[in-house]
């Protein structure tokens, strides 16, 4: 065997070869930092003022009462009066929004039930 001899020429670059297949997808990251606060929102529209007032109307068997003309209720009740039969049903009249309130007995004596409304006026 002989002394080996001295390395020759770098050759020309080879041509570029074939895409290779993708490979797996990488474990999650961790979570980033919270982002900072935004900035404040723009002020809401002017809410309506108004003034409440209750309505009662006492009926026969069943009585609605309604609030003024262009008001409207917020909540109402009824009461079937002591010893006159008992109240079935009490409920809003009206809508989008409801402008009264109405209450049914059991009873047919005059002046068994009271209804309730309470009423708003926008102003």
């Amino acid at each position: 065997m002989g002394f080996q001899g001295f390395q020759g020429h770098q050759g020309a670059q080879g041509f570029q070869g074939p895409q290779g297949f993708q490979g797996n997808q990488g474990a999650q990251g961790n979570q980033g930092n919270q982002g900072n606060q935004g900035n404040q929102g723009a002020q809401g529209a002017q809410g309506t003022v108004g003034t409440t007032y209750v309505v009662s109307e006492t009926g026969t068997r069943s009585v609605t009462v309604d609030c003024h003309t262009g008001d409207f209720a917020t909540g109402g009740g009824a009461m079937a009066v002591e010893g006159h039969g008992d109240l079935v049903q009490t409920f809003p009249v009206g809508t989008n929004p409801p402008t009264g309130w109405t209450a049914t007995t059991t009873s047919n004596d005059t002046g068994d039930v009271v209804a309730y409304v309470v009423c708003v006026h926008p102003t």
